[in-house]
């Protein structure tokens, strides 16, 4: 997969991204709810899979000091590159030992499609790590595919497959993605709100 990305981000072929843009106004309410729930400034947050980092950028804005991590050597140098990213600290390295890459504690954790697409055991590698740098009342954001796309798309997870590699956080809510117009597969996907408990 990651040879994909790399020519994906290098090709500007990033179907994730327009799909992003359709459905900011979702992840846009569910992060207003995060800052509403913060104190002011409301704290650190981690942007898992950020890509070229337009979300760990937005939420940047907004007053979170963020740090956003990708394995894209080209997507990170992307993302450098953007305009106001001197207020994010863009790290390249693999997500699934996050300790070695980021110290934490961070208040807010947001997957944008990154978890679904590992394997059964990078998903308790990533797990254990999202858990060591996390805050103990961290709050997490996770955009899932249900399982059924088809390959080379992300294998998808259920709502048990993210509990058992999360045992440390528990669901909070689960919220339908409108997905009309994006260019996702013909699977349910979802927000997954999780609390570090």
């Amino acid at each position: 997969m990651r040879q994909f990305f790399e020519e994906a981000y290098r090709g500007g072929f990033t179907p994730w991204e327009d799909a992003g843009r359709l459905g900011h106004a979702q992840l846009d309410r569910l992060l207003v709810r995060e800052l509403d729930e913060r104190p002011t400034p409301p704290g650190r947050a981690l942007d898992v899979g950020c890509g070229r980092g337009e979300h760990a950028l937005a939420l940047a804005a907004v007053g979170w000091r963020v740090c956003g991590v990708d394995y894209v050597a080209s997507a990170i140098e992307q993302a450098r590159a953007r305009e106001g990213s001197e207020a994010v600290e863009f790290v390249l390295g693999d997500a699934t030992d996050l300790p070695a890459l980021v110290e934490g504690p961070f208040d807010l954790v947001l997957d944008v499609g990154a978890m679904h697409g590992f394997t059964p055991q990078e998903r308790v590698a990533y797990g254990r790590g999202i858990t060591a740098v996390a805050a103990a009342d961290a709050t997490m954001l996770m955009l899932v595919f249900a399982p059924g796309a088809p390959a080379p798309l992300p294998a998808g997870m259920t709502r048990t497959d993210i509990e058992d590699a999360l045992p440390a956080w528990r669901v909070l809510d689960v919220e339908a993605v409108d997905t009309t117009g994006m260019p996702f597969p013909a699977v349910p996907v979802h927000w997954y709100r999780l609390r570090r408990s």
